[in-house]
Formats: structure tokens, sequence, C-alpha cells
């Protein structure tokens, strides 16, 4: 009976706390809405459109970085095996420690 009562004590307060964080979550998304938005700095994008433009080349940049690696692999497999051994080893001896 009395673990009863401590149940529905621990409830009720976790309950009032559940309430407590939903205040406070409408309290902070209202004062991020009154903020206005940042300015940039000088040398930044201004833009959404700009940060994508980066984003984009950023992934073209990747893109081809993977196609060079692809073609070293494809020109030396055996080396590229090595390579890839070599690191596997070093990785596991550091993960060792």
């Amino acid at each position: 009976m009395a673990e009863n009562k401590n149940i529905q004590d621990e409830l009720e307060r976790l309950r009032q706390e559940v309430k407590t964080l939903r205040a406070d979550e409408k309290d902070e998304s209202t004062v991020a809405a009154d903020k206005p938005e940042p300015t940039p700095e000088p040398g930044q994008p201004e833009t959404s459109e700009a940060l994508k433009a980066e984003i984009d080349g950023l992934g073209k940049a990747i893109e081809d970085l993977g196609e060079n690696a692809e073609k070293l692999i494809a020109e030396r497999p055996l080396v590229a095996l090595l390579a890839a051994f070599a690191v596997g080893l070093l990785v596991g001896r550091l993960l060792a420690r």
C-alpha cells in the first residue's frame, strides 16, 4: 500500500515536471521568435542560396575526390590493398591501447 502511494507521488511529480518543461519550451520559442535574425559578418554568405551553392561546391569536391580515389585504386590495386591493410593495423594498434 505504501509502495502504491510512493508510485502515485512520483507520477504526480513527473506530471508537474513535464508541465514545467512544456511551459519553459513555449517561453523559449516566443523569445526566439522575438529575436531579430542575425546579420551575416563580412565575408560570410548573405543568403541561403549562397550557402547552398557553397554546400553544392563542397559536394562536388568530395565527388571528385572519390572519383580520383577510384582511379588510383583501379590503376594500382595491390598498393591500395596494402595501404588499406596498413591503415587497419594502425587503427587496431591505436584502439588496443
